[in-house]
């Protein structure tokens, strides 16, 4: 290890906007996926997302 190493940056890290607060987080979690788009979660709101396929994408699929 040098002491350059120790003196540069952090790399960036990955953020999102939250799909239920609407705010920046530094933490995603990635709550829904339909190949093209990923929905993100801060980690204070994934709990309060239900699990899997809702009843309305079942509908819209249909």
């Amino acid at each position: 290890m040098t002491r350059d190493s120790l003196l540069t940056a952090a790399p960036p890290g990955h953020t999102a906007v939250c799909c239920v607060c609407h705010v920046l987080t530094h933490a995603p979690v990635p709550v829904r996926c339909d190949g093209e788009v990923t929905l993100y979660s801060c980690p204070g709101d994934v709990l309060t997302l239900t699990p899997g396929i809702t009843p309305e994408e079942i509908a819209h699929s249909m």
